[in-house]
């Protein structure tokens, strides 16, 4: 009989199907034949991605059972039915429902191997462990509840290596029970999608929620009027969020002459169709103010994009191996982003010189093949480290 993985994801929907909620249980199907499920509610009116990059993957869906203060009823009744089948449970973040549905998972299968995906900004532990609540009295149970997960937990992944060694800092508990495992791309799947390489066009990509706060697409409306575009082109590929797009709105009525120029897609959910964005495109830019990992510059990268980031990113150093394939920017800093994209327009070849070297890097470093290979790796070890005590 097949192992059982199984994330524990309740708001996921189509979308998450395609990153690392939906990616790693589908991987660790299909290269170590676990049986494979994401327990969520039903979220979306429907999922292509298990046809797609997400084959395999068995999709369970909660029934709502409303709230226990801030815990999930519909989770703990599922956990109390299923646990004894779950050979590893996959949770996500360091949080107060994520340490609760936890422990109760090995209360009820003490056997069972806990797996929590950290998925971490590194700025919240810089100061010192994570605070759960304002209330020095809740915050205090919570710790409790923290420092009872952390002893449960039989394997923490982070995605930045500044991540870990914070983490191995600030708890010390889980220093040899902590790997770094960045998110990667469906390597097989993409493969399957393309025969031949494609060509490279002067275009700079945008791939995100447009106008999302933390994304701070503002910069680049005003930045974007200041460069010599030549023929160059931006494209902005994501759904607009409803705040932003009076913006977008005022921008083209105050410079009617990008119209040519600056194109906003508006959503793309065919994934092939999200591929070719990525394929023909020259350059990937994120221009947050923050990210955990930025899936975006990964995906960039595996088709040998150069990459514009931010030092606002916590993985970007090892995305773009040091910046040798990309340039991490002050955040918000509009000279700083009108100096890279010039520089870029106006010598494209140098960044065409690392295009074979990046796609290689991004092969070996960041497929989801490699990945579960390297986690399934690190949960027979704390096995054998388990059994062993």
């Amino acid at each position: 009989m097949a192992k059982t993985f199984v994330t524990l994801f309740p708001p996921a929907g189509n979308t998450h199907l395609t990153k690392d909620v939906g990616q790693i249980p589908a991987a660790m199907h299909r290269f170590h034949g676990y049986h494979s499920q994401l327990v969520a509610y039903n979220n979306d009116h429907d999922y292509p991605a298990l046809d797609t990059e997400a084959k395999g993957l068995e999709l369970v869906f909660l029934n709502k059972a409303g709230k226990r203060y801030f815990l999930e009823n519909a989770v703990i009744h599922y956990l109390e039915k299923h646990a004894a089948e779950i050979d590893v449970l996959n949770l996500y973040h360091l949080d107060r429902d994520t340490m609760y549905y936890g422990n109760l998972y090995k209360k009820l299968n003490p056997k069972g191997f806990l797996y929590c995906k950290l998925d971490l900004y590194n700025e919240f532990l810089v100061a010192g462990r994570k605070q759960h609540s304002i209330n020095v009295f809740k915050n205090a149970v919570l710790r409790w509840w923290e420092k009872k997960f952390i002893r449960n937990t039989d394997l923490f992944s982070v995605e930045n290596r500044q991540g870990l060694e914070l983490m191995k800092r600030r708890y010390p508990a889980c220093k040899n029970k902590i790997i770094y495992l960045p998110n990667g791309v469906n390597s097989a799947f993409i493969e399957g999608l393309f025969s031949t390489p494609a060509e490279k066009e002067p275009l700079i990509l945008i791939m995100s929620r447009i106008g999302e706060g933390i994304k701070n697409h503002e910069v680049l409306l005003r930045v974007i009027p200041r460069l010599r575009l030549g023929n160059w082109k931006i494209a902005f590929v994501g759904p607009v969020v409803q705040r932003f797009a009076p913006k977008v709105a005022a921008f083209f009525q105050e410079f009617p002459h990008l119209r040519h120029s600056v194109e906003f897609v508006g959503p793309v959910t065919d994934r092939k169709e999200v591929y070719e964005w990525y394929r023909k495109s020259r350059v990937t830019c994120l221009t947050s103010r923050h990210e955990s990992f930025g899936i975006a510059l990964v995906e960039g990268l595996y088709f040998g994009n150069y990459l514009l980031g931010t030092d606002g990113m916590s993985s970007f150093n090892e995305i773009s191996n040091q910046s040798r394939f990309g340039k991490a920017l002050p955040v918000n800093n509009d000279d700083a982003l009108l100096a890279a994209l010039q520089a870029i327009i106006d010598r494209p070849e140098e960044v065409d010189l690392l295009r074979d070297e990046a796609m290689a890097y991004a092969r070996r470093h960041f497929t989801w093949p490699v990945l579960v290979q390297q986690l399934e790796e690190a949960i027979q070890k704390q096995k054998l480290q388990g059994d062993a005590h």
